[in-house]
């Protein structure tokens, strides 16, 4: 099972050290997360997290220095402190903002992938702009750009216990998909409960592609 290919592996290390802050936002907008979670925890619902795709690392490390109790790891093929990947599920898989930089003939092999190593929930978010950034191949760094629709479908092959919801840019347009999804029955009512709590605290993104668009129109 090819998860990124030799070549997109080479781009995203080659971003990773070029670029200090490529896959360092760690969760940006995310402390609604970070206190969904720590009631999850608190109800005895999720005791551990893995980031998967976590760049830097920055998101674990908040997870760990705001809740203490919990296991949390990060697993990243392009950088080498989280290039181990983990040998069992843990509770949540949160995976943001990776997906949209995976071949789309990877596509498949990585949810298959972010399934067997989800034991109750994942959360995925997913850009469907493009990226500021490039490639050293002149190539958007947002390599498999889709509409929810088509994301939604792919998922649900995988986890099909879903929801989800969009987040927008300030200027009004959809930047991004929330999704929420279980490959367990007895995780479904799980989804809904962290789906509708995540959406009572919206998250709305700031400058990139298209702040960059708003100002060239202004």
């Amino acid at each position: 099972m090819t998860t990124i290919s030799h070549e997109q592996l080479k781009y995203n290390r080659e971003l990773h050290s070029n670029r200090p802050d490529f896959g360092s936002k760690g969760g940006a907008g995310h402390q609604s997360l970070v206190v969904l979670l720590k009631r999850y925890q608190e109800l005895g619902l999720i005791h551990s997290v893995l980031d998967y795709g976590t760049g830097k690392g920055l998101f674990p490390k908040k997870l760990a220095t705001h809740l203490p109790g919990l296991s949390v790891t990060g697993y990243d093929p392009a950088v080498d402190e989280f290039a181990s990947r983990p040998s069992s599920p843990s509770d949540l898989l949160t995976c943001l903002d990776v997906l949209e930089h995976v071949d789309r003939q990877s596509v498949v092999s990585v949810l298959s992938d972010i399934q067997s190593l989800t034991s109750k929930l994942v959360y995925l978010q997913i850009d469907i702009q493009p990226a500021v950034k490039r490639l050293s191949s002149g190539c958007n760094a947002h390599i498999m750009l889709a509409p929810p629709d088509w994301w939604l479908s792919q998922i649900s092959l995988f986890f099909p216990y879903l929801g989800s919801f969009p987040i927008y840019h300030e200027s009004g347009i959809q930047q991004k998909v929330g999704i929420v999804a279980s490959s367990s029955s007895k995780s479904a009512s799980l989804v809904w409960s962290f789906l509708m709590k995540l959406q009572q605290s919206p998250m709305t993104i700031v400058g990139g592609y298209l702040g960059a668009s708003k100002v060239k129109k202004e």
